[in-house]
């Protein structure tokens, strides 16, 4: 009776292979389910990778991101449906399955899925299937192929074996150990705008034009360079002498005058054309079609952009890794902040930056008003990037008023991003208001105690408000529903109920 072969039946050409996938990537990227001619989304890791819930069911991903409710029937209750005889409960089954694949169809419209890989696929040159389970490694080769080959140059191919045995990284991005404090003063936020891809168009950073390793230089021996070894013509380096941009770590490059690197024109197209089409979008706000299909294509061009550091820096599962250009490009972007460290202390503002992470910095203003603070945060961007080739650029980002620096990646803060901006967004990052690991009860009270504490400064405000709901949670005056947490368990990691808190429930 069942013995009907569903997947043949919908394939677009007939055959009988139309298996699950073989391969471990398969089954934790792809949708597991082979369909020829035809591409199949997984809806599910879709939302997983582009929205954080604490549970990914159809019913809590739909009340999030359309902001309906829909019912939930258990098995039970669907199997009593499918097997019974009456017409009105299979007709009951039927709606309820024809439901959820109708919303499921909204949402792939609501996230705008379809035109996302789409775009992405046209502006990479890779096929659509490629954009959903390859990895980043394959879309910067697209460039880089497409790049390399009018300059006649050919990409390697590495083995395992040759990647293991390269040196490892030896820099690491540049995080300040935040002061630690309840900062009642502005604190300005400023970002380095793409700092790698600018400091690779900036130095000409690429396979292209690295010479090798200043210390221990010898013409007439190999030097290894990352999985490869380079052996320079005699006197190279005596006719490119004015012509060498020497790292922080110690390579030389060639600088772009004498041959612009192959990353760099790429990721000079690609900025360029980021800004071309975010420039575009702003003329067409009475389009709402035009701009989605705009702000698809800045997307993909920023993820390419972002990813092209990691492309250098895969040490293991690398295609064409190398330590060496990952190091000059660390190096140098730990080189810039510490610049621009020092340049804001020691300027005429009066500022301290109390913060820095890979490429941000916190400054705070002690004495300073709001209205000073956009103003001071302005100036010390256009002046730290007047002081950096191009297109090394520092933007101002936005004024925490007041703000509260717990430890690395974890501050929070009344946020304004503009002068005139009267309420403030409350911005939160690695507390407990936006973890998913904590219960609902943890985010509430954390959250209510600091916007009290943003608003009045009192801290005796602070300590009623946490005492009035720590009195209702021993006199059992809560909703049980905010102590409970939800867990995902994978397959594989799950070795016994031990290992699970009690009271916990599995989603």
């Amino acid at each position: 009776m069942y013995n009907v072969d569903f997947l043949s039946r919908i394939s677009r050409v007939v055959t009988k292979h139309n298996n699950k996938f073989g391969d471990r990537w398969g089954y934790t990227h792809a949708s597991a389910i082979k369909l020829t001619g035809r591409h199949m989304l997984n809806i599910w890791r879709k939302m997983q990778s582009d929205t954080k819930l604490n549970k990914y069911s159809l019913e809590n991903v739909v009340y999030h991101i359309l902001h309906q409710r829909i019912p939930h029937f258990d098995f039970p209750t669907l199997r009593n449906w499918f097997t019974s005889n009456d017409a009105r409960e299979n007709s009951l089954l039927l709606g309820y399955y024809t439901n959820r694949m109708n919303y499921e169809m909204k949402l792939i419209n609501q996230m705008e899925l379809v035109e996302r890989i789409t775009e992405e696929s046209r502006l990479i040159g890779i096929d659509y299937y490629s954009v959903i389970y390859r990895g980043s490694q394959f879309k910067i080769e697209s460039f880089m192929v497409r790049v390399a080959k009018p300059e006649n140059f050919v990409l390697i191919s590495p083995s395992k074996k040759q990647v293991f045995k390269q040196d490892p990284l030896q820099c690491i991005p540049l995080i300040l150990e935040p002061e630690s404090a309840f900062y009642k003063s502005p604190l300005v936020v400023l970002d380095f705008q793409s700092l790698y891809p600018s400091v690779m168009i900036a130095y000409n950073y690429c396979y292209s034009t690295l010479l090798g390793k200043l210390r221990g230089y010898n013409p007439h021996k190999l030097q290894k360079i990352g999985v490869t070894n380079l052996k320079l013509p005699p006197g190279l380096l005596k006719i490119f002498e004015d012509q060498i941009t020497l790292s922080p770590n110690g390579l030389m490059f060639l600088k772009p005058e004498v041959r612009k690197s192959l990353m760099a024109k790429y990721l000079t197209e690609i900025l360029d054309a980021r800004i071309l089409v975010k420039n575009t979008m702003s003329k067409l706000r009475d389009d709402y079609e035009l701009q989605k299909l705009y702000n698809n294509r800045q997307l993909a061009l920023k993820l390419i952009a972002n990813v092209t550091y990691g492309y250098t820096s895969a040490s293991f599962s690398g295609r064409m890794p190398n330590s060496d250009i990952a190091d000059a490009i660390v190096s140098s972007g730990r080189e810039t902040l510490l610049k621009a460290i020092a340049e804001i202390e020691n300027g005429d503002w009066g500022a301290k930056v109390v913060y820095g992470d890979t490429d941000s910095l916190f400054v705070y203003l002690p004495g300073k008003s709001k209205e000073d603070a956009f103003k001071i945060g302005r100036a010390m961007a256009k002046h730290i990037t007047k002081l950096n080739p191009e297109p090394i650029k520092l933007k101002f980002e936005k004024v925490y008023f007041p703000c509260v620096l717990i430890t690395k990646k974890r501050y929070v803060g009344y946020a304004y991003e503009y002068e005139d901006q009267k309420e403030p967004k409350f911005d939160a990052k690695g507390i407990e208001t936006v973890r998913r690991d904590g219960i609902p009860a943890q985010r509430m009270i954390v959250d209510k105690a600091l916007r009290i504490l943003f608003d009045t400064h009192d801290l005796s405000k602070v300590r009623k408000y946490v005492t009035d709901q720590f009195q209702k949670v021993m006199s059992q005056k809560v909703n049980i529903k905010d102590f409970l947490f939800g867990k995902g368990v994978k397959l594989g990691s799950y070795k016994s109920e031990k290992s699970i808190t009690p009271g916990a429930r599995l989603s």
